[in-house]
């Protein structure tokens, strides 16, 4: 700012700021670390001079935060059997915060050999060709902004038996 008599004192004029962000009155930086989803029309800065006097122009900032990304885990174990068509899973359902669209994602681990996750809707679907031990395969759901919610599903896949008759 410039004119004015002495120190400047910024301030918020009208709207409220996110819980958790504050602003500096003396140098007018707004900082902090939201702890709500927050979404507002508009927040008005001001500033004003020692002496009381209210600059003509002001500042305006529409601030969104968004909750945190979650979802509902299904993280039954899966066991397999080699060649027989998986019924398919969604291990990760419903879900919210965060800014969409959702992409699902393996994180961690692999998925048995033939399954597949569907990035869109997050189904793992397939029939597995080898066998596989048991182990953990984190699945993810992740936003726009790149913040995800990860589950891990445990997948063991057996080889077929078979058995031969003696006559």
């Amino acid at each position: 700012p410039s004119g004015g008599s002495g120190t400047y004192y910024y301030f918020v004029s009208s709207g409220t700021l996110p819980t958790g962000i504050i602003i500096d009155p003396l140098t007018g930086m707004v900082s902090g670390t939201p702890t709500t989803a927050y979404s507002s029309n508009n927040v008005v800065f001001g500033v004003a001079d020692t002496y009381g006097i209210i600059a003509g122009q002001t500042c305006t900032i529409n601030f969104t935060v968004f909750a945190t990304i979650t979802a509902t885990a299904n993280t039954a174990p899966q066991v397999l059997e080699v060649g027989v068509p998986f019924s398919p899973i969604t291990p990760l359902t419903s879900p919210t915060g965060g800014l969409t669209p959702y992409t699902y994602a393996i994180t961690t681990g692999t998925l048995p050999a033939n399954l597949t996750i569907n990035s869109t809707t997050g189904v793992i679907s397939g029939t597995p060709t080898t066998a596989y031990s048991l182990s953990a395969v984190g699945v993810s759901v992740v936003d726009s902004f790149s913040h995800n919610f990860t589950a891990n599903v445990n997948f063991s896949v057996a080889s077929r038996t078979t058995a031969t008759a003696n006559s």
